[in-house]
C-alpha cells in the first residue's frame, strides 16, 4: 500500500497533467478579454500555407523590426470593427472566415504596415488605405505564381 506522500506525489502528477491538458486545447491568452479557445493555430495545411505565403508577400513590402511575426486566426479581432489588427510588438490577428487568398494575403501586408509603423493613407489604391484593395499586385503576382508551381507539380 503507498504511503500517504506517495499518493500526494500521485494526485499532484494527474492534477500537473490535467492542467498541462487544458492549457494546451484553450491555446495561448489572447488580450482584450477575448476566449482564447477561440484562437486557431494556423497549423493545417491549407491555412497555415496560405498565412506563411502572405508573410512572404509582406516581407517585401514592409520591413518590420521584428524576427518573427506571429499570425493568429480568431473568430473575432480585439477591435470587432477590423478583420484583422496589428498586436504590437510582433503579433497580427486576423478574423476567421477570410477565405480567398488575396484578401488574407493584402489583409496581412496591410497589419505588417502598421507594426512597420505606417498610418493609413488616404490614397484607396493604397494597401495602408482603411478599406483594403481587393486586386493588390504583389499578392495577385504572388497567386500566380503558386498556381504556376502547383499546375507543374501536377505535371510530374
Amino acid at each position: 500500500m503507498p504511503s500517504c506522500s506517495q499518493g500526494r506525489v500521485a494526485v499532484a502528477i494527474v492534477v500537473l497533467l490535467a492542467l498541462t491538458y487544458f492549457a494546451a486545447i484553450a491555446g495561448p491568452s489572447s488580450a482584450g478579454g477575448h476566449n482564447p479557445s477561440a484562437t486557431t493555430a494556423v497549423n493545417d495545411g491549407p491555412a497555415r500555407d496560405t498565412v506563411l505565403n502572405s508573410k512572404y508577400v509582406a516581407r517585401q513590402i514592409f520591413k518590420t523590426p521584428c524576427r518573427r511575426v506571429r499570425v493568429q486566426v480568431r473568430s473575432q479581432t480585439p477591435n470587432p470593427r477590423y478583420l484583422g489588427e496589428a498586436i504590437p510588438p510582433c503579433g497580427v490577428v486576423i478574423r476567421r472566415g477570410l477565405y480567398t487568398f488575396r484578401k488574407i494575403c493584402a489583409l496581412i501586408v496591410h497589419e505588417y504596415g502598421h507594426l512597420a509603423g505606417h498610418e493609413h493613407s488616404s490614397n484607396p489604391h493604397h494597401i495602408m488605405h482603411p478599406a483594403i484593395p481587393r486586386r493588390y499586385p504583389p499578392c495577385v503576382r504572388h497567386e500566380a505564381l503558386l498556381r504556376r508551381r502547383a499546375a507543374r507539380a501536377k505535371r510530374l
